[in-house]
């Protein structure tokens, strides 16, 4: 025969549990409310890439906002760092597997990362991410959920602390931060401790930002200096086209120029190289002392990851009665 003790202490057991339970559920704060923009942290900050160019492209679309609202938003996302600091430059790429940021809108079981757990008591609640930020060799793979219901604001925002993950920013528990992994679509600039450690971190001047990424084309008809950003190991290849009106006596000329005047009368004097034809495209690499042919094509080896100045100039000391251009392009072989 059971005693009344024990009764007392069964009646006593549902009592017990519904106020654990309840007590549970009023110690869980706010923020389990919030969705998680990543599971990926950066405790301390320190530059993840030497990078001050930095590309960035979309791998595909999202279905739920318009091409034209999904480009102000990840434009608007780099846009709160590159007002930051003048020494980083981010550029909208068209080919994607060179960009270095790359983002892409995925199925939610591809977003991976730690699932992030908050709350109190003895039942913390797990957040999903919405997106993941990560390398894949020299890319940083900004993957985002493709089922969540994105606006312009808060697909900026996520995007926004992916790309200070990639510069090497710290997360932080300040609520008002960029680096702050909760998303708050509120949040549209960085806040005086990120501006600080930004520019800590980015402080000298980047050479990148003066410099182009192969191909590029433009025109010349004088003097044109180029820096080149080499990025593969391989043969580069300058092409030229189109016409320049060297005056009455000496009309037309192209790329290749011309060993003559009129009834074979010499140019010598009016060409800087005397060695290459008259009016005839010449480049040179890094401050050499001495012009290189090119003509209508030419090219030369190059290694990878290097700088080069590129010169080019047309065989002609007097270009005061000049008038017409040349369409250059240069690119990998």
């Amino acid at each position: 025969m059971k005693s009344k003790a024990f009764f007392r202490i069964m009646s006593f057991v549902p009592v017990l549990s519904v106020a654990i339970l309840t007590e549970c559920k009023t110690e869980l704060p706010p923020v389990i409310l919030s969705k998680s923009i990543s599971g990926v942290r950066n405790d301390i900050p320190r530059k993840a890439t030497d990078a001050c160019l930095i590309r960035y492209a979309q791998g595909n679309n999202f279905i739920g906002l318009s091409d034209k609202v999904q480009l102000s938003a990840v434009s608007d996302a780099f846009s709160v760092w590159q007002k930051a600091n003048k020494n980083v430059l981010f550029l909208n790429y068209s080919v994607p597997e060179k960009a270095e940021i790359l983002i892409k809108f995925v199925e939610p079981s591809e977003i991976g990362g730690d699932r992030v757990f908050s709350g109190g008591g003895l039942f913390p609640i797990g957040i999903a991410n919405l997106t993941s930020g990560k390398f894949a060799g020299k890319q940083f793979i900004i993957s985002i959920d493709n089922t969540y219901p994105w606006t312009k604001e808060s697909l900026s925002r996520a995007i926004a602390y992916h790309a200070g993950l990639f510069l090497g920013m710290g997360t932080s528990d300040n609520a008002s931060s960029i680096m702050n992994p909760y998303l708050n679509d509120k949040i549209k600039t960085l806040s005086l401790k990120d501006s600080l450690s930004y520019n800590q971190l980015y402080s000298s001047s980047c050479r990148d930002l003066d410099c182009n990424f192969l191909p590029i084309s433009f025109k010349l008809n004088t003097l044109v200096n180029k820096c080149l950003k080499i990025e593969k190991e391989g043969t580069v290849v300058i092409k030229a086209s189109g016409q320049i009106w060297f005056g009455q006596w000496l009309q037309y000329g192209k790329p290749d120029g011309r060993a003559d005047g009129l009834f074979g009368f010499p140019l010598t004097g009016y060409k800087i190289v005397p060695e290459l034809n008259f009016g005839a495209l010449m480049y040179k690499l890094n401050q050499e002392k001495s012009w290189h042919p090119c003509g209508s094509e030419c090219e030369f080896k190059v290694g990878a990851n290097q700088y080069l100045d590129l010169s080019l100039d047309v065989n002609d000391n007097e270009k005061g009665d000049n008038a017409g251009e040349f369409d250059i392009l240069i690119n990998y072989k």
